[in-house]
């Protein structure tokens, strides 16, 4: 009886260090695809209230419209966060308010995104990000 008890935890130990070797990634990052980030480029259109352009930019970023604008803001030397603690877009440079739409220019402004700075965005496309 107490060899059975004995030989079952050798095994347990066993098995445990058999799963614990087998997790090992060797402490390297997983570079799923969720986490991978690709560095593209993006015409950033930015337009006030009334539909007239303010600004146009070929903008690199890591593939979200959020980046794309606080890489155009951080290059026009603009200061201060352009997005709320709600991750809501709320200035870019003088333009300033709490509705903003973006929309790709060849699919139309019926179009526009769901979410503004973390939308996934397609490399060499043309952004318009619109302050309603």
């Amino acid at each position: 009886m107490k060899f059975t008890k004995i030989l079952a935890l050798i095994l347990a130990v066993c098995m445990m260090s058999v799963v614990f070797v087998a997790c090992d990634n060797g402490g390297k990052e997983d570079e799923s695809e969720s986490t991978k980030t690709e560095s593209i480029t993006v015409t950033l259109i930015i337009k006030d209230a009334d539909g007239k352009t303010v600004d146009t930019m070929d903008v690199p970023c890591n593939g979200t419209l959020g980046d794309a604008i606080e890489m155009y803001c951080a290059a026009k030397g603009y200061e201060g966060e352009c997005f709320d603690a709600n991750d809501l877009l709320t200035t870019i440079g003088e333009l300033s308010g709490s509705t903003w739409k973006a929309y790709y220019e060849d699919e139309g402004s019926n179009n526009a995104f769901d979410s503004i700075k973390n939308q996934t965005l397609q490399a060499g496309k043309k952004v318009v990000v619109s302050l309603k």
